[in-house]
């Protein structure tokens, strides 16, 4: 019996906890998480779990300021090609935004990635990459071959890249704190 007792307050006090940050995750201090960091990495992973959690992990981006969208749409993209390179970006949900994350490169001062991203988009016919998830998958499957051979040449260059994004996305933060949830 005190073993029962044991797990369900341990279970109580985790479903406690997790719902305690939950809430204080909608309402982050930008200021305690860089203070926090010990590195830009540190800083822009925290900001970007508390991003995903708030929009529903991008489900409704509405929710966002323009400053988390910022961060949220250059994170997606960095963890995708990471993970899977430029098809996987396009494959998955963060390809609904890609012109969106090309401007948020442009707003945090990124030339090396923003250029890879523009040379991805050019794949597209016509650089238009279809908003729906389904339809862009359609269409990505029926893109030639020559184009996933480009995008692996992108993803090569993405990999060897001396941007570090994760700190400029710090400067973008820091100089836009207002953009970001208190």
């Amino acid at each position: 019996m005190k073993t029962i007792l044991i797990i369900s307050a341990l279970l109580l006090l985790g479903t406690s906890c997790e719902a305690q940050k939950t809430s204080l995750g909608m309402n982050y201090s930008i200021d305690e998480i860089l203070e926090r960091a010990v590195d830009p990495e540190d800083a822009i992973m925290e900001l970007d779990s508390i991003l995903n959690e708030k929009c529903n992990y991008g489900e409704d981006i509405s929710v966002l300021t323009e400053g988390e969208k910022v961060v949220l749409f250059i994170e997606n993209l960095e963890q995708e090609v990471n993970n899977g390179g430029f098809d996987q970006f396009f494959f998955n949900s963060s390809g609904n935004y890609p012109h969106e994350t090309l401007k948020a490169l442009e707003q945090i001062g990124s030339i090396e990635i923003k250029t890879l991203l523009s040379k991805a988009i050019a794949v597209w016919p016509n650089k238009n990459v279809p908003k729906i998830q389904m339809t862009r998958r359609e269409r990505q499957l029926q893109l030639s071959e020559s184009a996933q051979e480009k995008w692996n040449t992108l993803d090569e260059e993405f990999f060897h890249s001396q941007e570090y994004i994760p700190q400029l996305l710090v400067n973008y933060i820091e100089t836009h704190k207002k953009q970001f949830s208190k």
